[in-house]
């Protein structure tokens, strides 16, 4: 690992500016279309640019990274604002699914963003979204989710799959990247959309390759 522009970053990042101007680009357009700031959901959290982000808006940020080396990174990125009474930032080194279990990794030799879940790997932990909110829930620990946004490299139908309960009860806000990497899962370009619409959402913003869907009522 190393240290750029004041980020710990892994030896095959470069810096951390691309992804955090893709990360301001991208807020910039979902900002204004939310109504709540009190919870964000996100995955994946890559060395923590986007939870940063994030943590500037709302009141907590969940954050998954499936990637060791990342999740250490964003571990040490982010010590202000995960420790302490007031810490906006809970961290998992997870991976989101449709189930609780367990998945693998396949990593990139290019590029630390675009690691890829092995559905039947078993080397690291895969949590569901509904899961995971009424689990902290129980507990008194979250509040309402007001945004879900998943950038998982083409695993974003299986996470929503784990989210029925989460888009039924709290209509949260919709980020999700669509990409070719969606076809390795078996997903094809307009899935997302087709899911979405069956719990009333429409998608009303595209930003590159992130799809915006926000719900009708």
């Amino acid at each position: 690992m190393k240290e750029v522009d004041g980020w710990i970053c892994p030896d095959l990042l470069s810096g951390p500016g691309n992804y955090m101007n893709r990360g301001k680009a991208l807020l910039e357009v979902v900002v204004p279309l939310m109504d709540k700031f009190d919870l964000a959901f996100q995955a994946g959290g890559h060395i923590g640019t986007v939870p940063v982000l994030l943590a500037k808006h709302f009141k907590k940020v969940i954050t998954f990274e499936a990637d060791r080396e990342n999740y250490h990174c964003l571990q040490m990125n982010t010590p202000e604002y995960m420790t302490g009474p007031n810490s906006k930032i809970l961290s998992f080194h997870a991976a989101l699914s449709r189930d609780v279990g367990k998945v693998g990794l396949s990593r990139s030799k290019r590029s630390t963003g675009q690691h890829m879940i092995k559905p039947d790997g078993t080397d690291i932990f895969s949590y569901s979204v509904d899961y995971m909110m009424k689990s902290m829930s129980s507990h008194g620990d979250l509040m309402a989710c007001d945004l879900l946004m998943l950038d998982i490299e083409g695993y974003e139908m299986e996470a929503l799959k784990g989210a029925t309960e989460t888009l039924r009860k709290h209509k949260p806000l919709v980020v999700a990247e669509e990409n070719k990497r969606c076809l390795a899962f078996g997903y094809k370009y307009g899935d997302i959309e087709r899911y979405l619409k069956k719990f009333g959402y429409s998608q009303i913003a595209t930003h590159g390759e992130d799809l915006i869907f926000k719900h009708n009522a």
